[in-house]
């Protein structure tokens, strides 16, 4: 049966995500049964080493909403930032959200971002950090490394937010694809750079409180991804030098 074409695109950056990716999809797919508009989901397949993708193919394959589901790849690991700026790209809906597989913040979320973007946001980012927001079962370890990572893009990059690393994100169309066009970050920093971009350019940018799971299996290993997070930090004002 043929579906209007999506207002709302949906994008999920997967890397090795064999153990969670078809529960997630079945989530989103449960929740794309009672919004009311029209939306599609782009699984971008980050060079993983494992069933990742063929997972997701098989979803697309058997699931009475596979045909809104696409599974878009480009062959080695390149990065979460690569992976999300494929998606932006391809995308077809006048808003583009991306989401972690493990959504954390749970899909049910995603309309308070739309809602922004519905009032005037060119993004609107979902925040931890907010006194509306809810965090449930945060180890403290990563509280505390999040909290100093937040702390250092305010004062290295973006004072005024919050939350740069929530993954969960909205853009009006226009904006993501400049953004991505501007985009030199292909890791996990790659959501400061769009921020300082955006504010570079004027988009108005709105941090939307919302509830936050805590899930097992984070794709950021320790010393070695945080030593590149804070590495690509400082890289940012140099790539994006004030005119």
């Amino acid at each position: 049966m043929d579906h209007p074409s999506p207002e709302v695109s949906l994008v999920i950056p997967a890397y090795n995500e064999e153990q969670r990716l078809s529960q997630s999809l079945a989530e989103v797919a449960a929740f794309m049964n009672s919004f009311p508009m029209p939306m599609e989901v782009l699984i971008v397949n980050d060079g993983s080493r494992d069933r990742t993708p063929e997972i997701a193919r098989e979803f697309i394959r058997v699931h009475p909403m596979g045909n809104r589901f696409e599974l878009v790849q480009y062959g080695a690991n390149r990065g979460k930032g690569f992976a999300v700026a494929e998606g932006l790209r391809k995308a077809r809906g006048e808003w583009i959200v991306f989401s972690d597989t493990d959504l954390s913040a749970p899909i049910d979320q995603l309309p308070r971002l739309i809602a922004e973007l519905e009032r005037g946001a060119d993004l609107a980012i979902a925040s931890r950090r907010l006194r509306e927001s809810e965090v449930v079962g945060l180890p403290l370890s990563i509280r505390l490394r999040s909290r100093f990572f937040s702390i250092l893009s305010r004062i290295l990059v973006l004072p005024g937010i919050k939350d740069t690393q929530c993954g969960f994100k909205a853009y009006r169309r226009e904006a993501a694809l400049a953004l991505v066009e501007r985009q030199k970050i292909d890791g996990y920093t790659f959501d400061v750079e769009h921020l300082l971009l955006a504010r570079r350019m004027g988009l108005k940018v709105v941090e939307v409180p919302v509830k936050w799971i805590f899930s097992e299996g984070s794709q950021i290993h320790g010393f070695r991804d945080s030593a590149r997070m804070f590495r690509d930090l400082l890289a940012i004002p140099r790539l994006h030098p004030k005119k």
